[in-house]
């Protein structure tokens, strides 16, 4: 029944002996016996008691005597700690929960040691990709307001934000107003508190669309900077590299920021934030067409996803993995990683993660325009305020063939004016979308505000978080088709084409050199159709190579029509 694993250890031959037993023992006893194990483990083991907080934790716990449970408390909570340092944030969160669960039970009041053990279970619980993080951090600050201490209200608030806005397309107001009233109680004096807490506001109200945003961040970014503080320093890169201009031509001050923010994550050490460093590196490298240098990020964010293990960051680096796969026209290879990213964000309790999947785009790019419809339509009703998805949508319309639904959708996003739309992150994303379906539908007005709108970015590549749209010079091309402006597109269409061949991606190329070869053949000049003929001869190798089955019907039945 009992058996010898080694010197002075025992254990039960099968655990049902044990429950067998241990069931038959009476409330007193076992609590008896729980106790002078305790009391064992505490003397043989009094220079090393670190390495048996797990068991002093699950004994103490277990004790019922009065008196005894400020030190099962105790030794959960360092348990938890220990859990924490050592990356296993399960474990964290449930010797933490333990540890709250017997204050009750001993019938203390909420009070310090209270709000500082739910700050505890709240950011085990964030790390481990538990949902619940969020509840658990606003009591935490609800607390701390109630106890008049602006320390734990401060980090209450900090410790419940994911590394960036909390919602596509939407503000946290919840979140807003806990950050708000920190930054109150710590009074307008430089802190790094209070820098990391304008820093966290510029970041939350990313979707407000108003100016307040981008004054939090640049005054977040001042304050650290004169404080020389270095981990300050890198939160208020992070969240002004989010608020720079998101003008496309903004891209030179979002790389100086990145730049600056790797280079201080890396003299911190800090693995998360090398994470975001990484992130933010990877998202301006691939902007800016240096893949070498996205490849660099990403590999960066994968490496230290898997080291901290935390959900969230599998889950963002799987998405970055399926933007890099959609640079290369890699469709099926994006699909997955998609597919996987769109799990793992789920398990973690993102209420966003659908947004960072975008298989809507794959469908369209193999002419599944049907299928992209039905993925699109979904994605525009839940994160329609982010403009992006309702943008998609319009283009998957369009691509179907439902024109009058597209035409609407344009039209209401349209309203006074394209011009207004909000200048957030995915801003050049929706205005890529919107022409290509004024393009599909052929209809100038909007097609000309879109053009005179876009023209000042030519040279610039648009990127989403999850996605690679490629250079816009390739959608003035297909707007300047539909104007008539057919010298125009002959040279957007070449420099997109220059584009690819200098950063050596092959996304849409194949579509490109289509779009191309349809103009010239609509256009009919001097040495036009030779011209067409060439590009259509490279759109059905390239889609051939990258599996671009409708690509390469389209191409190849054009140029059966443009053959002498």
């Amino acid at each position: 029944m009992i058996e010898v694993t080694s010197a002075n250890r025992y254990r039960f031959t099968h655990a049902l002996v044990r429950d067998a037993i241990y069931d038959d023992l009476s409330s007193s006893r076992r609590s008896s016996l729980h106790r002078q194990v305790a009391d064992a483990i505490e003397v043989v083991n009094a220079d090393a008691l670190e390495d048996h907080l797990p068991a002093l934790a699950h004994h103490w716990a277990r004790v019922t005597t009065p008196g005894n449970a400020a030190k099962a408390v105790d030794y959960a909570t360092r348990a938890g700690d220990r859990s924490l340092l050592q990356l296993a944030h399960d474990e964290a969160a449930a010797y933490y929960r333990q540890a709250l669960e017997l204050r009750d039970a001993a019938g203390q009041s909420p009070d310090r040691q209270s709000c500082v053990l739910t700050i505890s279970l709240g950011e085990a619980q964030r790390r481990a990709g538990q949902p619940a993080h969020r509840a658990t951090l606003l009591e935490a600050g609800q607390l701390a307001r109630q106890l008049d201490d602006s320390y734990l209200l401060t980090r209450a608030a900090l410790a419940n934000r994911r590394g960036l806005f909390s919602q596509v397309g939407a503000v946290d107001q919840e979140r807003v107003a806990a950050l708000e009233d920190a930054l109150q109680a710590v009074g307008p004096a430089d802190s790094p508190d209070r820098a990391r807490l304008l820093a966290a506001l510029a970041s939350e109200l990313h979707f407000t669309y108003d100016e307040r945003r981008v004054e939090l961040g640049r005054e977040a970014l001042a304050v650290a900077r004169r404080l020389g503080d270095r981990s300050t320093l890198a939160e208020a890169l992070e969240a002004m590299w989010w608020l720079a201009s998101r003008n496309p031509s903004g891209v030179e001050e979002r790389s100086a920021i990145a730049g600056e923010f790797v280079e201080v994550a890396r003299q911190i050490g800090d693995p998360v934030g090398e994470f975001h460093a990484g992130f933010v590196s990877f998202l301006t490298s691939s902007e800016q067409g240096n893949m070498a240098g996205a490849d660099e990020g990403l590999a960066d964010c994968l490496r230290i996803a898997e080291e901290v293990g935390q959900p969230v960051l599998r889950w963002r680096a799987t998405y970055l993995r399926a933007h890099r796969a959609c640079a290369d026209g890699r469709l099926d290879e994006m699909e997955r990683w998609a597919e996987e990213a769109l799990r793992l964000g789920e398990a973690a309790g993102q209420p966003d993660a659908a947004a960072f999947s975008d298989v809507f785009y794959v469908r369209i790019l193999q002419g599944r325009a049907d299928e992209a419809v039905e993925i699109a339509r979904p994605l525009a009703e839940q994160f329609g305020d982010a403009e992006v998805h309702p943008a998609g949508l319009a283009w998957a319309y369009a691509e179907a063939g439902r024109a009058e639904e597209a035409r609407a959708l344009v039209a209401r996003m349209r309203g006074a004016g394209f011009g207004g739309l909000r200048r957030h992150y995915l801003w050049a994303g929706t205005l890529a979308c919107l022409s290509r379906a004024c393009a599909r539908l052929g209809d100038a007005s909007p097609a000309e505000e879109l053009y005179d709108l876009l023209s000042p970015y030519h040279s610039t590549i648009v990127v989403g978080q999850s996605c690679w749209l490629g250079p816009l010079a390739y959608d003035l091309g297909l707007l300047a088709t539909t104007l008539g402006r057919h010298d125009d597109a002959d040279a957007h269409f070449a420099e997109a084409v220059a584009t690819y061949a200098r950063i050596g991606v092959r996304g849409a190329l194949a579509h490109t050199y289509l779009e191309w070869a349809r103009m010239l053949l609509i256009r009919g000049g001097p040495g036009d159709a030779e011209r067409a003929q060439g590009l259509l001869g490279r759109a059905v190798t390239t889609a051939r190579e990258l599996g671009l089955g409708n690509i390469e019907r389209q191409a190849a039945m054009l140029l059966g029509r443009s053959s002498p």
